[in-house]
């Protein structure tokens, strides 16, 4: 038996690895607006929520000519800095096949985002995006997952599971009344991420399929 009628993904560290690529682009649009060097690690903790919070929070006003630096910065390096996880193609074709809906929710940049899913192919898979220009208010708020589900018209919230990486994802599902599965190969650490207590943790995509019942 099916346990869920919509699958939704977050992209940055759970489909693709971009960790890198990010912390990179915004250390250099950092640097270039305030001349102040930052610390990989202290952007990571900010991964996942929209580009707006990331750039105030390191004191740069989130601006169209801010924004298209660290765009242009992105992009450059893109297909050279981002890897794809084991087993994301063959796991959405399952779910397609299977004919189960899939959806994408992410905070990234529609362009950018676009990037990541043309270079490995993948975004024939997914039944509706939601990028950051798609809502108002961004991960944790529930409105992103909200937004997925009106486009699809899903009603029943507790058949949604969110898949993700950080606590920002779980926090978005949660408050929206979907499930919610953490991945393990999340660059925030096992304690942070069992902090928001996650309906499931997985370790492979397999056990996704499994979840799933499929």
């Amino acid at each position: 038996m099916r346990n869920f009628d919509l699958i939704l993904f977050d992209l940055d560290g759970t489909l693709l690895d971009t960790m890198k690529l990010i912390t990179t682009s915004y250390q250099i649009t950092i640097k270039h607006f305030t001349g102040k060097t930052v610390e990989a690690a202290h952007i990571s903790k900010l991964v996942g929520t929209s580009i707006h919070n990331i750039l105030s929070h390191f004191a740069v006003e989130p601006t169209a000519e801010t924004i298209g630096f660290y765009k242009k910065t992105s992009a450059a390096r893109h297909d050279d800095m981002v890897l794809i996880y084991p087993g994301v193609a063959e796991t959405l074709q399952l779910l397609k096949e299977k004919q189960v809906r899939i959806g994408l929710v992410t905070s990234k940049i529609k362009d950018l985002a676009a990037m990541g899913l043309a270079l490995f192919s993948l975004e024939p898979f997914f039944d509706v995006l939601v990028c950051m220009e798609d809502t108002t208010q961004h991960k944790p708020d529930p409105e992103p997952v909200l937004e997925a589900c009106r486009r699809l018209d899903v009603q029943d919230l507790s058949r949604v599971l969110m898949v993700g990486d950080s606590p920002f994802d779980i926090r978005c599902a949660k408050r929206a009344g979907a499930k919610t599965a953490v991945v393990t190969w999340s660059d925030f650490s096992p304690e942070e991420l069992a902090a928001e207590e996650p309906d499931y943790t997985i370790a492979s995509l397999q056990e996704l399929i499994e979840l799933c019942g499929v």
